[in-house]
């Protein structure tokens, strides 16, 4: 109930049902451990998305050390609250330690789920944006490689979700100045978006935004 008001834009009913959710699921044990850590991690997104960040990211944290006591090393519960442990990190600006959650998180899903499950997909996103912001495009560029060869393996190239990782690899190649190569990708995304979600989509607009500003930066005014 809480994320469908959230969605209806009641943010703050959401949190009080989720908060309501966690005290009850709380006070219900070990029982309740995987009910528990996806309530925590709901109220956590509910909490950043209030610019409530700290109290966030301390969710988050004590969702990941829930899971780690509760499922083991190796659920892969564990390698979920991980990642959006490393987000919540990364909104505060500690972005040494959302690398290391965000490495672990990936480390366990690829040997818990394997390498084209979306859980892992999303990991390797989350690592190669955060390397990204440290300004290791290096790393990243391989990573987000990585992620479109297994997004075209399970949704296939026309899916929006091998288009995002399209456009991500156009931002890279772009950001060391391999220009040709960021053109061809942010083509191949703008296409995907278009087919799949149509002109107007936010997605397709922002996209085409940043494909405009990419020409600006070339000096192709014309294209833009």
């Amino acid at each position: 109930r809480g994320k469908a008001r959230e969605r209806q834009g009641r943010v703050g009913e959401a949190e009080s049902d989720l908060r309501a959710a966690v005290a009850a699921l709380g006070l219900a044990g070990a029982p309740a451990a995987r009910d528990l850590i996806t309530a925590l991690e709901m109220l956590a997104e509910t909490l950043v998305a209030s610019r409530k960040d700290t109290e966030g990211e301390a969710t988050e944290r004590r969702a990941v050390e829930l899971a780690r006591r509760e499922l083991g090393a190796d659920h892969p519960l564990l390698g979920k609250a991980l990642t959006s442990w490393s987000r919540a990190l990364r909104v505060l600006g500690r972005l040494p330690e959302a690398e290391a959650a965000a490495r672990e998180a990936l480390a366990l899903d690829e040997r818990v789920l394997g390498e084209d499950h979306p859980q892992t997909l999303r990991a390797l996103r989350v690592l190669a944006e955060l390397l990204r912001e440290r300004g290791n495009l290096d790393a990243a560029l391989p990573l987000v490689q990585q992620e479109l060869a297994g997004q075209l393996r399970t949704v296939g190239e026309h899916h929006p979700d091998a288009a995002r990782a399209m456009e991500f690899l156009a931002i890279l190649e772009s950001a060391q100045g391999r220009n040709s190569a960021a053109e061809v990708w942010y083509g191949r995304a703008l296409d995907v978006y278009r087919a799949s979600l149509g002109e107007r989509h936010p997605t397709t607009i922002r996209a085409l935004r940043n494909q405009n500003e990419f020409w600006r930066r070339r000096g192709d005014d014309a294209q833009a």
